[in-house]
């Protein structure tokens, strides 16, 4: 019955999280330039509306 339980139990877990990574919105970018040395990116992207930030490079 434990095992049932537990099978149940992580199988809720697992719904609730697979539920709420689809619900999230994407945003399309570029990626403009690599800088290895400097372990940087330059990125083109849409607005992240929900950072309030606007499309930017």
């Amino acid at each position: 019955m434990r095992i049932l339980i537990r099978a149940f139990s992580a199988l809720a877990l697992a719904l609730a999280i697979g539920g709420s990574a689809l619900a999230q919105e994407y945003v399309k970018g570029e990626v403009v330039k690599v800088d290895a040395k400097q372990k940087k990116l330059t990125i083109k992207h849409e607005p992240l509306t929900n950072l309030d930030m606007p499309a930017m490079t």
